[in-house]
């Protein structure tokens, strides 16, 4: 069941994949007003009179109403299952505790195992009476029934989810390819890749004005399997292992936190589940262990893809800031 959901998260993750990396905060900048990639600003301080090919970032449109709701609305009830899921999880691991109720505050279970009064009411408020009554059954801990709910669970809101957002991304961005057509820029809009790419000098961009666009950033040629050829790299030598800042989130160590290291993050997950002999080292669990339990599983991706999301609309902070505020439990 692990590896049809591992399968199932990566071909959602791979719907989402629309235009290229939303760059973390730190890789920004401004430049006339407009919110560039270092990258970019450089390019356009050094080649002032030639065209430069600048892929835009699209903010989406909150009010676009697709299947009955909008895109604000989609991205709440995302958070709110998010924390259903993570309260789900979490009960898998206390379940166990928790099945022998008052008892473990009072005598303690078999084993040893005792609760403050305090720990354990507010533990029982967190998770709900209804989710513990469904899953503790008679002093019966329903783990396998819980396991596979909390899989199915995930696999459906992110379903919605994704789908949400691939036709919100693509109305939004063919609303500002409208727009960059009525202004006469010379643009170039791939459909089925979602990606809008504009040609102008530097003079032209500073000119430039458009409505809900958040990003601004250097179109780089990929290779067959979709990754960006890093021309960039010679802008910005390569660190030593001493110089080199590890950033949470950013799993594969291009500067971004995109869906392609919620991807990154699930495949070390399915590799470390299935393979004895495989291992994640120290900085790789501090780049990928989102929510900062030293563990690296299915929810640190789930973080990683809605921080992601959280950003593309505008959203500032840290993922550490933004898992912090959306754990509740």
């Amino acid at each position: 069941m692990k590896k049809r959901f591992m399968a199932i998260m990566l071909s959602a993750i791979t719907m989402a994949c629309s235009v290229s990396a939303v760059y973390a905060e730190c890789a920004f900048s401004e430049w006339n007003g407009k919110n560039v990639s270092m990258t970019l600003s450089q390019e356009l301080s050094e080649n002032g009179s030639e065209k430069i090919d600048i892929l835009l970032g699209v903010s989406m449109d909150k009010t676009y109403v697709y299947k009955g709701k909008t895109w604000s609305e989609y991205a709440a009830d995302y958070d709110n299952s998010r924390v259903d899921s993570e309260k789900m999880h979490e009960l898998v691991k206390m379940g166990d505790y928790l099945k022998y109720g008052e008892k473990l505050y009072t005598a303690g279970t078999p084993d040893g195992e005792k609760w403050s009064e305090a720990y354990y009411n507010e533990k029982v408020e967190c998770y709900g009476e209804e989710l513990l009554s469904k899953y503790i059954v008679n002093g019966e801990f329903l783990q396998d029934k819980l396991i596979a709910d909390t899989e199915a669970f995930e696999k459906e809101y992110y379903k919605a989810y994704h789908e949400a957002y691939t036709a919100v991304s693509q109305y939004s961005t063919e609303n500002v390819y409208k727009e960059l057509q009525q202004k006469d820029v010379d643009c170039d809009y791939d459909k089925d890749k979602n990606k809008l790419v504009i040609h102008m000098t530097a003079d032209e961009f500073a000119d430039l004005s458009i409505d809900n666009v958040s990003l601004y950033q250097l179109d780089l040629p990929v290779s067959d399997d979709g990754e960006p050829i890093c021309a960039e790299a010679a802008l910005y030598p390569v660190a030593s292992p001493v110089d080199t800042v590890i950033v949470c989130g950013d799993a594969n160590n291009d500067s971004a936190i995109d869906s392609r290291d919620a991807s990154a993050i699930l495949i070390a997950y399915a590799n470390s589940s299935s393979d004895a002999g495989y291992k994640l080292n120290h900085d790789d669990i501090q780049k990928m262990d989102a929510d900062e339990n030293n563990i690296v599983d299915s929810r640190d991706a789930s973080f990683v893809l809605a921080y992601y999301a959280f950003t593309s609309a505008n959203g500032k902070g840290t993922l550490k800031d933004y898992v912090k505020n959306i754990k509740k439990c």
